[in-house]
């Protein structure tokens, strides 16, 4: 039989018996439902990661807390999101993917409207933390379903606009977010960021499963995604692209959280902006350089590597 031939009636074999489970190629119209679907969520994401940031000072206010403990309710979402990355990257290999998003927005959203009922310190801790559980689970799996609906040729692109869900998401956070704090209560800010989460949760368990490798040029990859082990991921180490893209992110993430988090509350207390001025500039700013930077450098991604 040849190759092409046997490599697409592996495909049937494979989709037959995974009902769920399409080949991404062939499915544009519905990979670019997929892509609006994963930009709304990868929104959400991040707005409701920043949300903190932009209320921190009301919420210093309230319960009286000095800036060493706001600070560590950003950090209990990310040194618990940095842990919770592995397990769910782990599930989303060998997993259903969709379900991994569905459970993961549907995790953060419920922590998001928790956050808005917190009434002291230790519960605002609690649901930042199970915040950065949830939110760990969507990148392993979303760039992994995304791979599976777009060929190579067009994945820079599409990781770039699925990136630029995420800077409007910090956007709106901090503009949205500090604006209606200011007019009705941080805590209504939380609750007005849960129910998009809890939408775009059934939306997330709704898409069909892509089938894994179905783009690539050597066919499905279930059995390798099976085979994965300590010894791959030690393999993948060597590389030295690998290792410079782990080192750059997290450069980055080290002067963006600490930027973006401390932002807000420089510009009301350095600056005497209000509110909802402070946190309409710290948005502006993040979402003009982000666009730039995340369109940008996905376009060049395309062209040239």
């Amino acid at each position: 039989m040849p190759p092409k031939q046997a490599r697409r009636d592996g495909y049937r074999s494979r989709s037959a018996s995974r009902p769920d489970a399409i080949i991404g190629a062939v499915v544009t119209g519905y990979a670019r439902y997929v892509l609006v679907v994963m930009v709304a969520i990868n929104f959400l994401n991040y707005m409701d990661r920043y949300l903190g940031a932009a209320v921190a000072p009301l919420i210093k206010q309230e319960f009286s807390l000095s800036d060493a403990l706001i600070g560590l309710l950003g950090s209990a979402f990310l040194l618990v999101y940095a842990v919770a990355a592995v397990p769910f990257g782990y599930w989303a290999d060998r997993g259903v993917r969709r379900t991994v998003i569905g459970i993961g927005v549907t995790i953060w959203s419920l922590a998001t409207l928790f956050t808005g009922f917190a009434r002291n310190f230790v519960q605002l801790f609690i649901s930042r933390a199970i915040l950065g559980i949830g939110e760990a689970s969507y990148y392993p799996a979303g760039t992994s379903v995304l791979s599976d609906f777009f060929p190579k040729e067009q994945r820079g692109r599409v990781m770039s606009i699925w990136g630029a869900g995420s800077t409007l998401g910090i956007a709106v956070g901090f503009a949205g977010g500090g604006y209606i704090a200011e007019k009705f209560g941080w805590r209504n800010a939380f609750f007005f960021a849960a129910v998009p989460g809890i939408i775009c949760a059934f939306l997330a368990f709704g898409l069909r499963e892509p089938l894994r490798g179905s783009v690539e040029e050597r066919g499905p990859a279930l059995r390798r995604t099976r085979d994965a082990s300590l010894r791959t991921f030690l393999g993948l180490m060597r590389i030295p692209t690998l290792r410079a893209a782990i080192l750059s992110q997290t450069v980055l993430y080290f002067v963006l959280a600490s930027n973006a988090f401390w932002l807000p509350s420089l510009l009301v207390r350095r600056f005497g902006l209000s509110l909802s001025g402070a946190n309409l500039l710290a948005g502006g700013v993040l979402v003009a350089g982000g666009l730039i930077g995340t369109l940008a450098g996905g376009w060049i991604a395309d062209r040239w590597a």
